[in-house]
């Protein structure tokens, strides 16, 4: 009798289950995560596509969103996981190819997010938005003539992306048409001028250029709309220095070190700064704090060594040269 009734027990809970899950209104729980997600609530929009997946495996859309939601929230893998769910459940839903592209892109596996993004394009072959993608992911494989086909492609499709003219200007600066890149970011800029990225781009190819009063101007702009972007500041840090503007360059440097307090090179590039200005001790502060974040910096421990030589402390001084030869003897 106890084993009849433990069998009926397991029966009602199953029965219970499958009346619990029928009961879940999955269309509520996609409703709610899609205005979480349109509203910038990533983890909570993931929260209920979580709910939606439980009770609905097949519930492609759910599986695409969430993924949405772990890529805006930096979980790469994540993410990556839920448009091959996606794609597993719906191999034709052309955002999945592209997002995972995207997403395969920026985890650097290249040929993959290539192998993506061509299944898209074979999709939707006019789509500029794709073409724009996968001329990005040949930028960063270094092929920069071959990226070229598909911005050309994009801009011949929509001649209004500023996308697409940021990025053939970044292949045609790196194929040394600088005159060509240079048209580009103008238009980019024309096209959207309360972007920051575009007069930060432009601003970056008037330093390769040399024109740095030029480039100081641009990412005076871009902070002007954007003052939290640490790349910005980093390379006006830079193009002030060649400016001679050494000063301000610090002042650039510290900016970045309170926006990304693990930037390693922006404390290491402000301590030369004050040694050239003769401020040693804050030099070594700086030193000090590039040892702590990359504590094999062969190049770190040899200029501290020679502002410990400037201030005497002869012993500290044979300590990190002996260090410096002990990561590199042939130094």
């Amino acid at each position: 009798m106890k084993k009849a009734h433990y069998i009926l027990v397991i029966c009602l809970l199953v029965a219970f289950s499958h009346y619990l899950q029928a009961q879940v209104n999955t269309d509520y729980f996609m409703t709610v995560g899609r205005n979480e997600l349109s509203q910038g609530n990533n983890a909570e929009a993931i929260n209920k596509f979580n709910t939606v997946v439980k009770f609905d495996k097949g519930n492609f859309e759910a599986y695409f969103l969430r993924g949405i939601a772990k890529y805006q929230l930096g979980d790469l893998l994540g993410a990556e996981s839920d448009f091959t769910a996606t794609l597993n459940l719906h191999p034709l839903f052309v955002h999945a190819w592209h997002y995972r592209g995207l997403v395969r892109d920026n985890l650097q596996d290249y040929y993959k997010a290539l192998q993506d993004l061509d299944n898209a394009i074979k999709l939707e072959p006019f789509d500029p938005d794709l073409l724009v993608s996968r001329g990005t992911v040949k930028i960063h494989m270094g092929s920069y003539l071959w990226s070229l086909d598909d911005l050309d492609s994009a801009l011949r499709i929509d001649p209004k992306k500023p996308l697409a003219y940021m990025n053939r200007a970044i292949a045609r600066a790196s194929l040394k048409d600088y005159e060509g890149a240079m048209k580009d970011c103008n238009k980019a800029v024309q096209l959207e001028p309360y972007n920051d990225q575009v007069f930060m781009r432009r601003g970056v190819l008037k330093y390769d250029m040399e024109d740095y009063k030029g480039a100081i101007d641009d990412f005076q702009q871009a902070i002007k709309l954007n003052d939290d972007n640490p790349y910005t500041w980093f390379n006006q840090a830079m193009a002030r220095y060649h400016y001679g503007d050494t000063l301000a360059a610090i002042d650039d440097y510290s900016r970045v070190i309170e926006l990304d307090p693990y930037n390693a090179l922006s404390f290491y590039n402000r301590a030369l700064l004050k040694s050239q200005r003769k401020d040693l001790d804050g030099a070594l502060q700086d030193y000090n704090k590039v040892l702590m974040l990359n504590p094999d910096n062969i190049y770190t421990y040899y200029n501290r060594a020679i502002i410990y030589h400037l201030l005497e402390d002869y012993r500290a001084a044979i300590t990190d040269y002996t260090r410096s030869i002990e990561l590199f003897p042939d130094f």
